[in-house]
């Protein structure tokens, strides 16, 4: 993710559980190698309502995994007009749908130009708008009413 920061002038802030200390070590040395080690933050756990604010203010959310379940950070991140870049990867795409930028190659130039044309598009009202509206289509009542009726069918 340090890649994303080598054609503009963003800050990444990762917050959450980050894994293995080793894994915290990897991302810091990776920015210091691309130069970007002063504009790196890992938080480590945070409360609620620091995530919300988060999810707020910042100027994207990036959830670039290979393994991911289902991506209820990005439904919460849209939920707030935030744009998403996330990985092609498991069931990203159908979270993201039209509405996300997607990494399609994991190199450190894919990545840096993936986020900088974002980052440089026209991220308005509009795009905030129809973020959110996608998001809202996976709303908890509605999958269990979705589910009832497909049982109801089923059981006849």
């Amino acid at each position: 993710m340090p890649a994303m920061l080598l054609k503009n002038d963003y800050t990444l802030v990762i917050a959450g559980v980050v894994g293995e200390e080793d894994y915290k070590t990897y991302i810091m040395e990776t920015a210091q190698k691309l130069g970007v080690a002063d504009r790196v933050h890992i938080l480590g756990a945070i409360t609620e309502s620091e995530k919300y604010w988060l999810y707020k203010n910042c100027a994207a959310f990036c959830l670039p995994s290979l393994a991911e379940g289902f991506g209820a950070p990005v439904l919460e991140a849209m939920q707030f007009g935030t744009p998403v870049i996330l990985s092609n990867a498991t069931s990203l795409p159908e979270i993201g749908g039209p509405y996300a930028r997607y990494f399609t190659d994991f190199s450190a130039e894919a990545i840096s130009q993936t986020a900088a044309e974002f980052l440089n598009s026209d991220i308005n009202t509009e795009t905030r708008t129809n973020l959110i509206n996608w998001a809202m289509q996976f709303d908890w009542n509605n999958a269990a009413d979705k589910y009832w009726s497909l049982y109801q069918e089923v059981l006849g």
